[in-house]
C-alpha cells in the first residue's frame, strides 16, 4: 500500500513553472493550486507576499515534498 499519491503517476495534473514576480503580480487566477519550493521559500516568506496569501481562496503549498515529483 502507497503511503504518498506520486502526482507524476496521474494523467489530470499539469505543472506549471511560475516566478515569484508572477504570483506578485497575481499572474496565477487560473490554477488550482501554488506549490513552492524550498528554493522560493525565503522570499515568499517575505511581508509584502502576506496578502497574497490571504487574499486568494487556492492554497498555497509551501516546501514540495519528493512524493510529488517536483523536485
Amino acid at each position: 500500500m502507497k503511503k504518498y499519491l506520486s502526482l507524476s503517476e496521474e494523467n489530470n495534473v499539469n505543472f506549471t513553472t511560475l516566478t515569484m514576480d508572477d504570483i506578485k503580480n497575481h499572474q496565477f487566477k487560473h490554477f488550482d493550486a501554488i506549490f513552492i519550493g524550498k528554493e522560493h521559500l525565503a522570499e515568499a516568506a517575505e511581508p509584502r507576499y502576506a496578502n497574497i496569501y490571504i487574499d486568494y481562496s487556492i492554497p498555497f503549498i509551501f516546501s514540495v515534498p519528493r512524493e510529488f515529483g517536483c523536485d
